[in-house]
């Protein structure tokens, strides 16, 4: 995932300082819903917009070690999982489970759509007051304005809750959290909650600032706005880890036609509402050297077909060759030199 371009300290001071003093009190639905009634697994197991879909986990060990978990699905790269010192507070599960929704939070682009599943109702009562709902005396759309909304009363929660409110108030796309049942065989959930297992047995721990001053905290939602990759790699006690940079594997030979062997790869994209749905928007194949040798991009207004024909020998590659150019045949396609 590419990192995103640094911003000037200015913008992101004045950005933060337009949201604390001017920004609603509590946020639409446009921009948070919390939903604590618990979803079906069917639902939970939907595939349409898995990146954009994370489940989260805590976990508290017999030895009192603390771990959390990020999982989107296999080879996501934001899944992630660790240990983190809930001192000076005693090993909580509550404070896990805040601790993995504010990592949620922080590392997933804050422009994009995301949803969060969670079999947490303390993380999601914690989070409910920000979202907005009928005022007292007014009607279902909240015509009568809401009072501001109140951080929990427990004093150990009231740190990393703040921190969460400010990075949703902060995110510009929608946040959606979920109520998934836990420990009821939904296989994301499951795999979260072996995660947070894991990361608690891990020898090194991330610095989470689930007690952090307000000072503490202006400082890192300054971070948060100018470089989230250099946010995160203060949370991981470090400096910004150095990117290799990126090398393009060049063609073992300059030949262009069909062979023996092709490889072929499909990219979606997101489309709809919260590009929640996946959609096929482009197809390559390359030979046996490397050389591309079909290139095809789905444009707003056309639409891309995949008919796969799967056989050793020759004629069906060419069938499948034909049937893409045919069934695209507006879209150019795109032949590498």
């Amino acid at each position: 995932m590419a990192a995103a371009p640094a911003r000037s300290l200015l913008s992101a001071l004045l950005e933060l300082l337009i949201e604390l003093l001017f920004g609603a009190p509590r946020l639409g639905a446009h921009r948070l819903q919390v939903r604590t009634k618990a979803v079906d697994r069917a639902h939970a197991a939907s595939s349409k917009g898995r990146g954009l879909r994370a489940f989260i986990d805590g976990s508290v060990q017999p030895d009192g070690s603390c771990g959390f978990s990020v999982f989107y699905h296999a080879g996501h790269p934001l899944n992630a999982h660790g240990r983190f010192e809930p001192a000076p507070c005693a090993p909580d599960s509550n404070l896990a489970e805040l601790v993995a929704l504010f990592w949620a939070l922080v590392q997933h682009p804050r422009g994009q759509h995301l949803t969060v599943f969670s079999d947490s109702a303390h993380a999601l009562r914690c989070v409910q007051p920000l979202a907005e709902g009928p005022a007292p005396g007014g009607d279902a759309n909240g015509a009568k304005r809401q009072p501001p909304p109140a951080l929990p009363s427990d004093a150990r929660w009231v740190p990393i809750v703040r921190l969460i409110w400010m990075v949703l108030r902060l995110r510009t796309a929608q946040t959606v959290l979920v109520k998934v049942p836990g420990h009821k065989g939904v296989r994301h959930n499951e795999t979260a909650d072996a995660l947070a297992q894991r990361g608690a047995g891990l020898a090194a721990a991330y610095e989470v600032p689930h007690r952090a001053s307000r000072y503490q905290a202006c400082v890192l939602l300054l971070r948060y706005l100018r470089q989230p990759d250099a946010c995160l790699a203060t949370l991981r006690g470090g400096p910004p880890a150095a990117r290799p940079p990126a090398r393009r594997p060049e063609p073992s030979g300059p030949g262009l036609e069909l062979t023996d062997v092709l490889a072929l790869d499909c990219e979606m994209v997101g489309v709809g509402p919260g590009a929640a749905e996946s959609k096929l928007g482009s197809v390559c194949i390359v030979n046996s050297f490397g050389n591309q040798v079909l290139g095809l991009t789905r444009t707003r207004t056309q639409t891309l077909t995949l008919t796969l024909s799967l056989s050793l020998s020759l004629t069906p590659i060419l069938a499948l060759t034909l049937t893409l150019t045919r069934s695209t045949s507006r879209t150019p396609s795109r032949r590498a030199p």
